[in-house]
This record gives structure tokens, sequence and C-alpha cells, in this order.
């Protein structure tokens, strides 16, 4: 008694030390690119939550999509008081929850692995999922498959309890039951349900009291959540892609031998692909033959149903790659890696007294073959994840440093102007976007005056492009660059070259010290191409640069003075403030590629002012010690005020 205490102990030791790696390789990822939404799905599921609860009535546009990650988003908004401003925040607590879901997984395969094989092949089934870099990657989003995931092992387990353990032969109905949670994240789940069944049919075989009962129990909870989803909440309502590939050639996709048979081999590629799949066909057919016609036998098929009947039926409507739609398959995976526990154990019975030594030899190689480049690829897949988003900073940026207009966008920035869709809510200022894939439809007086277009996004491999053919360097020529957002530092997104669809109204290259560059203005008043007269309200923009960072913060002074005889009068009108505005002193221009625009400046004449000559001074000076910044034009010295503007005003 105290030796199996001993290794019950180990076992549950060894299997927390597993979910400790698991959870940490998870953490270290899960909240990548928040508070921009990188995921697609995840904005679905947030605003068809918020419509349910009557806040935003667009919605997903995914009517008639499973209840179940809905209901999930719905519970965490109203425990956050969420109204449509607090998505990422949403997104964050939800993709937890699917995080400790997909850790709860971990642990339903070991319980499997260990009815199957025992204590070890629990441990090995375990280490398999909680490493997969596709588990890993995709087992924390806020979506409907973790869920799915873990709500078809729990009906898997659940049958397995009713099968080995008489007195429990109700746990047949939860399996059911299990497996129905599992339809209410993802339809194409259901081939949950049929451990359950088996279970039950076996039942029947064998003459188990309360089979009756246990059918009835499956029938009703099976017939009540298909009468939910059919009459209440009108499942049949539903409208996406996968939807229609099903209706129109879903009974030909589901027959497909090409489709099935791919489908199946992507079940194994997370956990190691030819190797591990055929070392499960090996460890199967070992155990088949050393427990056929035994109860053992029944609890592999019952494993067995959902791994193969997933990608089965998800053949009707998904082709899975690496690349698109692994998830669809995930759940068999998770019964793959209790499958290989089993294996493993079983290949290693084959040598008796040394099996203990032929399982840890088999286990070793699995690890050098399989786990270590697994592991490896998991600290390169949370090392790709640790750098923010740029599309983050870039709406950021934008929404502090430029006035509101409408931002040509490329695919890759498609909603991160929208903060419906982005997460990149509660900003000051509202930009339109129009997605477009060849800016060159249009030229930028087109894109201008046509379209109201005032800003360009555009992704630094159009920008590579465009520069390496003459028509493309002749429309970015047109063209003001506002800042290169590119490397370094590394970020998440695509690097974008930033422009404004025209240039400063006059274009200077003035110096101010050794770092601050004027390099245009715009100045409006009524009648521009007159001069001013008493009462005239003049309005500027400048267009500030930096070559490097300002060790100071610095103002701006603006000084009317008359003409003549002396630049020491005494200003007629000023002005004193930050370069840019408040949030952009000068020692935080760290971008030499920035261009930083002003907020508009007005300066008024007084309705008594003299007639005469009068000409507009600007510098720059140190708030604190009063101490101007020498000003340079094409390397000459000009003092410490520069003339921006001279004009007359008459009698």
């Amino acid at each position: 008694m105290a030796a199996d205490r001993t290794r019950r102990q180990q076992y549950h030791l060894v299997l927390f030390l597993i979910i400790l790696i698991a959870g940490a390789l998870r953490l270290s990822s899960y909240d990548f690119s928040l508070p921009y939404i990188d995921q697609p799905d995840e904005p679905n599921y947030y605003l068809e939550a918020l419509k349910w609860r009557g806040y935003y009535e667009p919605g997903g546009d995914i009517p008639g999509y499973p209840p179940g990650i809905l209901t999930i988003n719905s519970f965490v908004q109203i425990l956050l008081g969420d109204d449509g401003v607090l998505m990422p925040v949403t997104v964050q607590i939800v993709r937890m929850l699917s995080l400790t879901i997909n850790l709860l997984t971990l642990v339903i395969i070991a319980l499997i692995a260990r009815r199957l094989a025992g204590p070890i092949a629990g441990l090995i089934a375990a280490f398999s999922w909680g490493i997969a870099p596709l588990v890993v990657s995709g087992g924390v989003y806020a979506t409907a498959d973790p869920y799915t995931y873990c709500f078809t092992v729990v009906a898997v387990w659940l049958a397995l309890i009713a099968l080995q353990d008489p007195g429990r032969s109700q746990f047949a109905i939860w399996s059911v039951a299990a497996g129905l949670l599992a339809v209410l994240f993802k339809y194409p789940a259901l081939p949950a349900l049929l451990p359950g069944f088996c279970v039950t049919a076996y039942f029947f075989l064998t003459a188990v009291p309360r089979r009756w009962l246990i059918l009835l129990g499956q029938f009703v909870l099976v017939g009540v959540i298909a009468a939910f989803l059919m009459f209440i909440y009108q499942a049949g309502r539903m409208d996406i892609r996968e939807a229609d590939t099903l209706v129109t050639s879903g009974w030909q996709n589901v027959l497909n031998p090409a489709y099935i048979l791919n489908n199946l081999y992507y079940v194994f590629v997370p956990i190691g692909g030819i190797p591990t799949l055929i070392l499960i066909i090996v460890g199967l057919a070992i155990a088949f033959y050393n427990n056929r016609m035994q109860q053992k036998a029944l609890a592999i098929v019952l494993c067995l149903l959902p791994l193969v009947g997933v990608p089965w039926l998800a053949a009707s409507f998904s082709v899975v790659s690496t690349l698109g739609r692994i998830k669809d398959v995930l759940p068999a995976t998770a019964l793959a890696c209790a499958l290989l526990g089993l294996a493993i154990i079983e290949i290693g019975r084959l040598f008796r007294t040394r099996r203990t030594y032929a399982t840890a030899i088999l286990v070793a190689t699995f690890a050098i073959i399989i786990w270590v480049p697994q592991f490896l690829a998991d600290i390169g897949y949370i090392q790709s994840t640790q750098p923010p988003d740029r599309r983050a900073e870039l709406r950021q940026w934008a929404d502090q440093n430029i006035p509101a207009g409408t931002v040509l966008v490329g695919p890759e920035n498609h909603k991160t102007f929208n903060p419906s869709w982005s997460g990149l809510v509660n900003n000051r200022q509202w930009f339109d976007w129009i997605v477009t894939d060849d800016v060159l439809e249009h030229t930028p007086a087109q894109w201008r005056d046509e379209y109201g277009i005032s800003y360009l996004a555009l992704e630094i491999l159009d920008y590579n492009r465009l520069t390496k053919a003459p028509e493309g360097q002749a429309f970015l020529d047109d063209l003001f660059l506002l800042r290169a957002l590119t490397n370094p530092p590394p970020m998440r997104g695509p690097e974008v070259m930033f422009y404004r669809l025209w240039p400063p109204q006059h274009i200077t290259d003035i110096a101010f010290g050794e770092a601050v560059h004027l390099v245009g203005y715009d100045v409006a008043y009524p009648a521009e191409d007159q001069n001013p007269s008493p009462g005239t309200t003049m309005t500027f923009t400048f267009y500030w640069q930096a070559s490097s960072k300002p060790a100071e913060d610095y103002s701006m002074f603006l000084h009317l003075v008359p003409a003549a005889p002396t630049s020491e009068a005494a200003p007629t009108v000023q002005h004193d403030g930050p370069p840019v505005r408040l949030e952009r002193p000068t020692y935080t221009w760290d971008n030499p590629s920035e261009v930083l625009i002003s907020q508009p400046i007005t300066l008024t004449l007084p309705d008594d002012i003299n007639p005469g000559s009068y000409q507009l001074r600007i510098g720059l000076y140190n708030w604190e010690t009063l101490v101007r910044l020498p000003i340079t034009l094409a390397g000459e010295p000009v003092g410490e005020a520069y003339e921006l503007v001279r004009f007359d005003i008459s009698p």
C-alpha cells in the first residue's frame, strides 16, 4: 500500500510539472498582439455577444453560430460591465479561460491514457499535448475550439468510466452530455456523441441493468438540445463559408477518400506526423492482438470513434493543412495523444522482463526525435509573440499626431482603423478607411479629390514594389512621407510607410540647433493672394522633423514685428507654445523619418495695427532657460529668429 501511495504521489507530481510547463508555454504567448486583435474570429464572437445583449445591432454577422463561445463572451462582458468599449480586455479574459480549458484537456487526456495503459501512458499523453506547437498556439484563442477539444475528450473519458466501472454505468449519459456541450461550441463535434452511445450499445449486448434508462436519458438529452438548436436558437440561420460548403458539396466531400485521408493524416501532424502515426498503429495492433475479445479493446474503440469521426466529418467542409483549418482536427489529436501513450507502453511490454528499459528507451528516442524539436519550436513561437503589434502603434500614432481623415490601406491593415473589429477602441479621433489591393489604380490626385483620401498606409512589400518601377516611383514622388513605421524594433504586423497625399504649401529646410528642422508650413487667411489687412486671422500649420532626438523640451515663438528698422522691436502679435502639441514635447521626437504636424495656430492682426511692412519670425527656445536655438539655412547662420512671411499693411 505504501509503495502504491508513493507511485501515485510521483505520478501526480510529474503530472503537475507537465501542467506547469504547458501552462508556462501558453501564458507566455496567450496575450499576443493585444490590444490589437489579430485573430479573425475573436471580434466576431465579441460583437455577436454584444448583439445578444442589445448593444451592437450589426453583431458579428454570424446568426445561428453555436452558442457556447457566445455565451462565454456574454458572461465576461456582463462581469466587466462592457457595453462595447472593452473588447481587448474581454478578449484577454476569454483567452485566459481558453488557456485554462486547454490545460484541463491535458489532464483529461492523461486520465484517458492512464485508464488505457497505466500512469506512464498518461504522462506521455499529457506531455505530447502540452508541448505540441500547433496546440500551444491554437489553444489559447478566445474561440470555441479549445472548449470543443476539452468536451470531446471528456466525453471519451466518461464513456470509459461507464465501461470499466460497473457501478457507474450512468456515466454513459454524462458522456453524451459532454458530447452535446462540444456540439454547442462547434456543430461538427457530433462524433463526440459516439463513445457514450457505443457504451450503451455494449450494455445491451451484455445485459447491463438500467440500460433502457440510460438510453432514454441519452435520447432525452439529445432531443432537448436538438429542439433548442432547431426551433428556439434557429441554428439553421447560420450563414458562413463552412456551412455553405457543407450544403453545396458536403456529401461529395465526406465520401472523397483524398479529403478523408488528408484530414486523418493531419490529426497526427501536431504530435510528430508519420513517425507518431506508425508508432500508434504498431501499438494498437499489439494492443488489439493481446486484448482481443476483451473490454480493453472496446475502450480503445471508444477513443478511435471520435479520432476517425472528427476528421472524417470535417472533410465535408474543410481540407486541413498546417496553414489552415488544423483546428478542425485537433479534438482527434487530443485522443491521438492518449493512444500514443498506450502504444509506447504496449510496445515496451513486448520485452517482458526488460519492458521498463524498453519503454524508457522508446520514450527517450521519441523525445529526441519529436519532443525536443517541438519544444524548441515552442520557444521560437513564444519569442515571435512578444513584440507589440505595429497596427496598434500605427493607430495610436495617427490618433495623437495627425488630423483626422480617410486612410487608404492594404489588406494587412484592413481593420487597423476599424475599432469594432480591431479592438483599438477609446480613440480621440475617427479615421475612415478604404481598402485597396493596388494603390496604382488611381493617381494620388484622384484618390484625394474623387475618393476623399487624405493618407496612405503603404505596406512595405508594396512600397518596395513601387520603388522598382518608374510608374510606382512617380506615384511616391507625389506623396508626402509622414513616418516610416519599420524595423527596428521588430514588431508584429506589416511594416508601413505612412504618407499624406499632398505636401505642405511651402517646402523648407530650416535647421534649429543641430537636430530640429522645419520642413514645411501652410498658411491660410482670407484672400491669400493679397496682403492681410487689420483684423485678418492667419492660420499656420508647421511640419517638423528631428534628425536626432533633441535633448531638451523646446517651445516655439511666432513674432509679428515691423520689418524695419530693427528686429528687436516689440512684437505686434505673438504666439508661444509647443511646436506640435503638449503630448509630443521635442524630447520625444526620436524617429528621424517622422514628420510632426503642428496643431493649427492662429494669429489675428489688431484692428488698430499701424500701416507698414511686417515680418513674421519663428524660433525655438528652451522654455526653462529662455535660451534660443541658433538657426541655419543651407548651412548658413541666420540668427535666432527666422523670417517666415513678409507682407505690407496699407493705410
